[in-house]
């Protein structure tokens, strides 16, 4: 089924409304817009408690440790792992890989930089660096663990709870992009053949020769009961485990796709659309907004908005600044300031840097810099 997006879609069911707290609405929007100066005083700032040595390319913020890239003078690619609670190098090794930018992934006790093109990837022990997989073709995220495609054409799950390979099975096409659930793993051939395989086992659950309808290079992600193929100019819906199409719609380069309510957002070079999971439906669209984080749209000028996911309507403007969980972080001056989106108390500053290239992980807070490097701060 293809959905012409250009024709209004019809009415949908009502569904059940959302209950929204005028009130703290309002006191949220206040402190925000009036500023945290005009409610306390100046906090101390944030304690810095890393830089990386080098300009980055790629790089990963975990719980303890900062892991980045750099191209070497021959165009491979070196990757180091900075340790957050001693401020020092952990361990940085060379890699085979060269030409692509590599994909970083944390899965339990392993590190992956690799991905599906540009050279040999590394799976390597998050302690020491050394490898913790070998004779690699591919190594791809998918949801916590990684997919392994070895030299005997072999296709393998490395579980982040016993960081073991759970099982390998035969597997003859280039892995393209992978997705895992707690049932599921969903597998996109290079081909553009897609197969579902169960998770505790590796059997074969579903299989489809042609995910995309277009043919093009997908993506392929877990949301809820589905499956759906980012391709360039479309996504496509599959059911799971067997991955029949449902539905298929015209996108402008679908990069994410994410539950949003009883709705899931899309976003990418098309603005943000909610549609319904169930036939592709438009539920509402708007082409100023460019992504979608925990409750909160974007817009392409920086500005953050409070949404009603089942709506679309716009509850609140908050001004600019990018949302981190609780955190919202927005320029103040000469430097960021970190609110509590909840409260618009302000629970840090950082001064000198104006970047929001930035990534939270629990405690601490990262911001890639205009130079390339990154610095890591303590959040209180």
């Amino acid at each position: 089924m293809i959905i012409d997006l250009d024709r209004a879609p019809a009415p949908a069911p009502p569904r059940r409304a959302r209950h929204w707290r005028p009130a703290s609405v309002l006191v949220l929007a206040l402190a925000l817009l009036l500023g945290p100066d005009h409610l306390e005083r100046p906090v101390p700032p944030l304690e810095r408690v890393a830089t990386t040595e080098t300009a980055t390319g790629s790089w990963l913020l975990t719980e303890d440790t900062i892991y980045s890239t750099r191209t070497l003078a021959n165009g491979r690619v070196d990757v180091l792992a900075h340790d957050l609670t001693t401020n020092r190098l952990r361990w940085h090794r060379q890699t085979e890989w060269f030409g692509a930018m590599p994909a970083l992934a944390v899965s339990g006790s392993a590190v992956m930089v690799g991905g599906n093109m540009g050279g040999a990837p590394v799976v390597a022990d998050t302690r020491t660096g050394a490898d913790a997989a070998t004779a690699l073709q591919a190594a791809l995220p998918a949801g916590d663990a990684l997919v392994l495609w070895d030299e005997e054409s072999r296709l393998g799950l490395r579980d982040p709870v016993t960081n073991e390979v759970a099982w390998w099975r035969p597997f003859h096409q280039p892995p393209e992009s992978a997705a895992a659930d707690g049932r599921y793993v969903v597998v996109l051939e290079e081909t553009g053949g897609a197969v579902t395989l169960r998770r505790s086992d590796g059997r074969v659950a579903g299989r489809t020769d042609q995910a995309s309808p277009s043919g093009e290079p997908s993506e392929i992600r877990i949301v809820g009961d589905h499956a759906y193929l980012l391709g360039e100019y479309a996504l496509t819906a599959l059911h799971l485990p067997d991955l029949t199409q449902m539905w298929t719609v015209r996108s402008v380069i679908p990069k994410f796709v994410e539950p949003c309510g009883t709705h899931i957002c899309v976003s990418g070079g098309g603005g943000l659309q909610a549609l319904n999971p169930e036939d592709g439906s438009v539920a509402w669209t708007d082409v100023h907004w460019k992504s979608w984080i925990d409750g909160f749209a974007l817009t392409i000028g920086g500005e953050v908005t409070l949404l009603d996911p089942e709506t679309g309507a716009a509850r609140t403007g908050l001004g600019p600044g990018l949302p981190l969980g609780d955190l919202l972080l927005r320029p103040a001056g000469d430097g960021l300031r970190l609110i509590d989106w909840h409260t618009g108390q302000t629970r840090g500053a950082i001064s000198g840097t104006l970047s929001t290239a930035c990534r939270r992980t629990g405690i601490h807070l990262a911001c890639q810099q205009s130079d390339g490097l990154i610095q890591v701060w303590r959040l209180p």
